[in-house]
């Protein structure tokens, strides 16, 4: 979550300094402040599937 942040502070960085005529491409930033807010989203998936994998393995344990 940090690091996607600190790459949309980096986006309005580069974003004030491209209004200022710098033809400066923001594009690229803009990708990797995408990829890490998808990248939070899979490990919260990740993170719910070990959560029941690891409820399944307690109740398969319990009933056996």
């Amino acid at each position: 979550v940090l690091l996607w942040i600190v790459s949309i502070e980096r986006v309005n960085e580069k974003s004030l300094r491209n209004s200022k005529n710098d033809n400066f491409y923001i594009s690229a930033y803009i990708q990797v402040a995408d990829s890490y807010l998808l990248s939070v989203i899979a490990h919260s998936i990740r993170l719910q599937a070990f959560y029941e994998v690891a409820r399944t393995n307690a109740n398969n344990e319990f009933i056996e």
